[in-house]
């Protein structure tokens, strides 16, 4: 009986200290440069998708995709936001988008911005 709840305790203790996967969670607002700020608004993260309220009103979904150093936010594949994954519980996160419908060897930057964590 003792060995029991030792090897549980020893169980319990292992499975708390493993690493946890950082994940984005909660609200931010989202500021992109001055010539995209159109886009700017609040961005919403739950699980592995998003929703995005802009300014205007206009709500856009997308997923969440983890990868070994980064985090991309895909929307309907027309363009990506990318996190460095070091950022992820930050207050302020920065980012940088690229376009996917543009067909280069390299992916195309189009602009940066940052996200605000909302308390």
């Amino acid at each position: 009986m003792i060995f029991l709840k030792n090897v549980s305790i020893i169980v319990m203790l292992f499975l708390l200290s493993s690493p946890q996967e950082n994940k984005l969670r909660g609200r931010y607002k989202i500021f992109f440069e001055e010539k995209y700020s159109s886009q700017n608004g609040i961005i919403s993260f739950e699980g592995n998708s998003y929703k995005r309220t802009l300014n205007s009103k206009k709500t856009v979904s997308g997923t969440i995709e983890y990868k070994k150093y980064t985090v991309a936010l895909t929307e309907a594949n027309s363009y990506q936001i990318l996190i460095a994954k070091s950022e992820i519980g930050n207050d302020s996160i920065g980012f940088s988008t690229i376009d996917l419908s543009k067909k280069v060897e390299d992916d195309l930057l189009i602009n940066e911005g940052k996200l605000i964590r909302i308390k």
